[in-house]
């Protein structure tokens, strides 16, 4: 049987059990208490107190994306056109503790316009503009919707939704 032993003492020598060997109450963290929320109790019988929970939750990957263009003759020897690219790619990887792995997001956005004018039977002059943004999102899965840090009172942690899981 492990012991528990009461640190208030002057010396580790002098350390006293807890009455019972249960910490009191009065003696744990308020934001430690609240945490244990997050955490699921032990499912495996293990001797001691490692390896004592076993998570099967799935890693998921997703991948979507859609591309339109347009194309416009306005006469012979004009041409115009659009295209627009979006991609989406959110993926989860679990960690040993359900619900507390990493949520990895890639979205895409590409754009390009574009126009072609024929001069002459030796001249082409032709105008192309693009756009590309990459977004990257890195976080778990209450990023973004459950303040937890903020509803623990944990202080000293960015106050962003990008910090809120736990």
């Amino acid at each position: 049987m492990t012991r528990v032993l009461n640190p208030a003492g002057t010396a580790v020598a002098s350390a006293n059990r807890f009455p019972g060997n249960v910490i009191p109450s009065s003696r744990i963290s308020p934001v430690s208490t609240s945490l244990l929320q997050y955490y699921p109790a032990p499912n495996r019988i293990t001797n001691g107190y490692a390896n004592d929970f076993l998570s099967n939750e799935s890693a998921t990957a997703n991948a979507d994306g859609e591309t339109a263009r347009v194309d416009w003759q306005q006469r012979t020897n004009s041409t115009f056109m659009f295209r627009y690219s979006h991609g989406n790619e959110p993926q989860y990887i679990p960690a040993s503790i359900p619900q507390q792995g990493t949520v990895n997001s890639t979205i895409t956005h590409q754009a390009v316009m574009g126009h072609t004018w024929i001069l002459g039977a030796n001249k082409v002059n032709e105008f192309k503009l693009g756009f590309s943004r990459l977004e990257l999102v890195n976080g778990n899965l209450r990023t973004g919707k459950t303040d937890v840090v903020g509803q623990l009172g944990i202080p000293y942690v960015l106050d962003t939704p990008a910090f809120w899981g736990v």
